[in-house]
């Protein structure tokens, strides 16, 4: 049977979603929390919506993996009322090795507004849209073939001179068409921009 995902996240950390899945179609939908910190201090608090759907191509070939990876974010620090979006658009390629790996690796347009977002630490003031490029590699290992999968990824990010490099992994748990999982990750805020970020989620799944 063929396995595809809905993810919908309890708790997400702010910026742009990964997805530990690769080589299937899913909707993933969440709400979460994240921490900015500047200069070693805690400079927000954040809730976090986001939705990513990822289409498979080559979803009945045996070890292909291209995927085009849709994600949208908004994020809203609630102490200060500061907020941002982001959204992206990405291939994703890769391939399948000893029937247990999925070694992929991903690029795409990204469009960000910050809105001004002042836990970035800096004057960077991003009040327009602006477009720049995202990009990264993951490995998928699953622990037990069919059942626990854990992703190990970087990501990183350049939208108008504010770089944004991110580390982290993603643990997931599939029952058929059903899914739990975890992730955690930080970020490294450059350029126009000087801050980090320590993030986790959980989330809850169904394949389609």
């Amino acid at each position: 049977m063929k396995k595809r995902i809905i993810s919908l996240s309890v708790l997400f950390a702010a910026t742009t979603a990964f997805a530990g899945t690769a080589n299937e179609t899913y909707l993933e939908l969440g709400v979460g929390y994240a921490n900015f910190r500047h200069n070693g201090d805690s400079a927000a608090d954040a809730n976090v919506w986001r939705g990513v759907f990822n289409y498979a191509l080559a979803q009945d070939e045996p070890v292909l993996i291209a995927d085009v990876r849709t994600t949208l974010e908004y994020a809203n620090d609630y102490s200060k009322g500061d907020d941002y979006f982001i959204g992206n658009v990405e291939a994703v390629l890769g391939a399948k090795v000893l029937s247990i790996l999925k070694p992929y690796a991903f690029v795409g347009p990204e469009l960000q507004n910050y809105h001004g977002f002042r836990a970035l630490g800096s004057e960077y003031a991003n009040d327009d849209w602006r477009l720049g490029l995202t990009w990264g590699a993951a490995v998928e290992v699953e622990v037990i073939p069919g059942f626990l999968h854990l992703t190990p990824y970087a990501r990183f990010s350049n939208v108008d001179k504010l770089e944004r490099n991110r580390y982290g992994f993603d643990l997931s748990v599939w029952f058929s068409y059903f899914g739990i999982g975890a992730d955690f990750n930080y970020q490294d805020f450059r350029g126009q921009a000087d801050a980090e970020a320590w993030q986790a989620s959980i989330y809850a799944g169904v394949r389609f």
